[in-house]
């Protein structure tokens, strides 16, 4: 498999194809949204809540408004905004995934950029699969987590060594799922055999699997680490400068402020396109060695099947050519013989 020739027409689809960072974006932010919303992030209001000092009229109103709220109201008014963004998200992850894998693979096999309202409608049918299949990966996500628990307390808390020796279990699980989602997606198949068709990709390639993903991840290592190191210089300079400055210009000092607030705020920018393309180029990769995948096992099924006529016809013709071949140059060496 030349992963060099897959992971350029990878790039190549995601550059031209940037409605695709929209769909592949959706999945990675929508699906970690919703393990972000936990008690320990919010502080619900006690009784010393509208006790807050609001100076003029206006704040006067707001403590007056605090007080006139009971409690239970402030609480579930909160948990309801917080079901509501966990909706959104999930309604966001399944549209999102439908649409890179269909958007890819139109890209892919077609070659036309795919529109927004042509990838809405065509991820409509797959929107209660992908929903039954993330009910489903939940629950067995929660009965493998009980089952870690359970297997840290009776190792008696060898839980270091166990999450060390997992890092790489989850990671091919990983992709194993991935080639559930394409599965179910683009070849449209139902959740079992979704499951049954990426297991058999994923084990007959287990070689080829470790390779990609070692190539992906390490790529994705070098680029996060050179990010990173970008901006820890940027501010480690920023605040040098403000330790050096520190109340004897205010001006320059609230100047130097402002462009911290203006390189954090476009370092966020940067980092959602980043993500995007790098989720759309990941997505463009794993549909592109399905694709491959794919093709061998059929390239396989046909030889050994009885549908395997054609092919082995082929081999044959050409047997029987290469023997006609050197028959008429024995015939021709004989009769040159002959005739000396």
């Amino acid at each position: 498999m030349n992963f060099g020739e897959i992971l350029k027409k990878a790039w190549n689809i995601s550059w031209k194809n940037k409605l695709l960072w929209l769909f592949a974006l959706f999945g990675p932010l929508a699906g970690g949204a919703s393990g972000k919303f936990n008690s320990s992030n919010y502080n619900f209001p006690n009784k010393n809540l509208p006790n807050h000092n609001f100076s003029g009229d206006w704040g006067y109103e707001i403590s007056n408004f605090f007080n006139s709220i009971n409690d239970v109201f402030l609480i579930l008014g909160i948990i309801g905004f917080i079901l509501v963004i966990v909706v959104i998200s999930i309604v966001l992850n399944l549209y999102g995934t439908a649409g890179v894998i269909l958007g890819t693979s139109a890209a892919i096999e077609e070659g036309k950029k795919p529109k927004f309202k042509e990838l809405i409608k065509a991820s409509n049918p797959y929107f209660w699969k992908l929903l039954l299949l993330k009910v489903v990966l939940f629950l067995l996500g929660i009965a493998a987590l009980i089952a870690f628990i359970i297997g840290s307390v009776v190792t008696l808390g060898m839980l270091v060594c166990i999450v060390i020796l997992l890092i790489p279990v989850f990671y091919l699980v990983n992709i194993y799922l991935g080639f559930v989602y394409i599965a179910l997606v683009k070849d449209n198949l139902d959740m079992m055999e979704a499951f049954k068709k990426a297991w058999v990709l994923f084990r007959d390639n287990f070689t080829n699997n470790i390779i990609w993903s070692l190539i992906i991840g390490i790529g994705k290592f070098v680029l996060n680490v050179i990010v990173i190191i970008i901006m820890i210089i940027f501010f480690v300079v920023m605040m040098i400068l403000i330790a050096a400055i520190g109340e004897s210009n205010s001006v320059i000092l609230v100047a130097l402020a402002i462009l911290v607030g203006l390189m954090i705020l476009a370092y966020v920018i940067f980092l959602f396109f980043f993500s995007a393309l790098e989720s759309s180029f990941i997505w463009s990769t794993i549909i592109l060695i399905y694709n491959e995948f794919d093709s061998l096992k059929e390239e396989v099924v046909m030889i050994s099947s009885g549908d395997s006529t054609a092919p082995a016809k082929k081999v044959d013709d050409l047997v029987e050519d290469e023997l006609d071949k050197i028959l008429e140059e024995d015939e021709d060496s004989s009769s040159e013989e002959e005739d000396k």
